[in-house]
């Protein structure tokens, strides 16, 4: 698919989202699905992605994944990510793309990572 295409397809995908009806309720109902599976229940290390703009709600998973898993979120440093562990969503950090990211500290990296909850804007039938 040329370029073009996928950044039309991308915008229009994006419009489509930034207009979901009660996305609190489908991000509750997103996570439940989650917490589910035996994936999930299974993993020790799981890294997450704090929402942005109007992704879907992903406080809610993260502090309900606190529960029973180490959970690490993504910090961008330079043209890298470094993925640090968490213990609450207290004391985050603000990136300069306006993402909540996890400050610094070395003691804090988990590159040992069972399984990871990405956004996504749009999938094929066969993900």
């Amino acid at each position: 698919m040329p370029i073009q295409d996928k950044k039309l397809l991308r915008a229009q995908y994006k419009a489509i989202r930034n207009n979901v009806q009660n996305k609190e309720e489908k991000s509750c109902e997103i996570a439940c699905r989650l917490l589910k599976l035996d994936a999930i229940r299974l993993a020790k290390n799981i890294a997450a992605f704090m929402s942005f703009g109007s992704e879907v709600q992903t406080e809610g998973l993260i502090l309900e994944l606190l529960k029973e898993h180490t959970i690490v979120i993504p910090r961008v440093m330079g043209s890298q990510m470094q993925f640090l562990r968490i213990n609450s969503l207290n004391g985050l950090e603000i990136s300069k793309f306006g993402i909540p990211e996890p400050p610094y500290d070395e003691k804090n990296i988990i590159n040992n990572i069972d399984i990871a909850i990405v956004p996504g804007l749009a999938f094929t039938e066969q993900g």
